[in-house]
C-alpha cells in the first residue's frame, strides 16, 4: 500500500500542469497588465488571447494523446515534460507571440499528461483499490488550481511599486 500511495502521488503530479493551464494566467494577469502597460480594453483582449491559446493547446493535447501514449506512457510523459520546459521558457519572453506560443505548448503537454497519467494510474492500481485511488487525478487538478489561485495573493498588483520603495 505505501508503494501505491507514493506511485499514485508521483504520477498525479503530472496532472497539476492541467490545473496551471486552466488557472495559471488568472493570478498573473495584473502583473502582465502592468508590465505591458495595457489599458482595460487591451487587457481583456490579450488576457483572453493568452488563456485561449492555453485552452486550445489543452484540447489538442487531450485529443492527440492517444498517439503519443501509444509509444509508451513513460516516454510520452518524459518527452512532454521537456515540451513544458520549452513552453515555460517561451512564456518568460516579453512578447505576446512568444507568451501565446509558450502557453499553447504548456496546454498541449498538459492535455497529454492528463490522459497519460490517468491511464498509468488506472493500469497500475489493483481493481480492488480503484475506489480509494480513482479520484487522485481530479484531486490533484483541483489542488493545482487552488495553488495557482493562492499564489495570486502573493503577487503584487503593481510589481514596479516594490522597486520604487
Amino acid at each position: 500500500m505505501p508503494f501505491l500511495i507514493g506511485y499514485t502521488f508521483a504520477v498525479s503530479l503530472g496532472t497539476i500542469q492541467t490545473a496551471w493551464t486552466i488557472a495559471g494566467n488568472t493570478a498573473t494577469a495584473p502583473v502582465l497588465i502592468c508590465q505591458f502597460g495595457w489599458n482595460t480594453e487591451q487587457a481583456i483582449r490579450y488576457n483572453t488571447l493568452i488563456n485561449t491559446s492555453a485552452m486550445v493547446g489543452l484540447t489538442v493535447g487531450s485529443l492527440t494523446a492517444g498517439y503519443s501514449v501509444g509509444y509508451g506512457r513513460k516516454k510520452a510523459i518524459l518527452c512532454w515534460n521537456c515540451i513544458v520546459i520549452l513552453g515555460c521558457g517561451l512564456s518568460l519572453l516579453r512578447t505576446m507571440a512568444t507568451i501565446c506560443i509558450g502557453r499553447f505548448l504548456i496546454g498541449l503537454a498538459a492535455g497529454l499528461m492528463n490522459v497519460a497519467c490517468s491511464k498509468a494510474i488506472d493500469e497500475t492500481i489493483p481493481i480492488e483499490q480503484q475506489a480509494f485511488f480513482g479520484a487522485t487525478t481530479n484531486m490533484m487538478i483541483n489542488f493545482g488550481i487552488m495553488v495557482a489561485m493562492a499564489l495570486g495573493f502573493i503577487l503584487p498588483t503593481d510589481p514596479f511599486k516594490q522597486i520604487e520603495d
